[in-house]
């Protein structure tokens, strides 16, 4: 059985959608996330820049990581597919 994996795209903000992806583990997102918010409520949160949609989270780096997802061994760099690996 494989997890469950929510994804939302919402409208677009300013010149971005919001887009969120949810997993067992945390959440991976666009920037429009904030991770000092993420630390400060010790939650596990990936955010990456210049994303359109899911798929272009998937494929892009990550811009910056709560520090929960960096005990979970998710780092600056990640592509997102391998960050979403190690949140489910």
């Amino acid at each position: 059985m494989l997890p469950k994996i929510q994804i939302f795209q919402m409208i677009n903000l300013m010149k971005r959608p919001l887009i969120i992806i949810t997993a067992p583990k945390g959440i991976l997102a666009c920037k429009y996330m904030d991770v000092k918010t993420a630390n400060d409520t010790d939650d596990t949160l990936c955010t990456f820049s210049n994303v359109n949609n899911y798929k272009e989270i998937l494929n892009s780096p990550v811009v910056e990581c709560s520090n929960k997802a960096q005990h979970l061994g998710i780092y600056k760099g990640m592509k997102g597919y391998y960050a979403l690996l190690k949140l489910i």
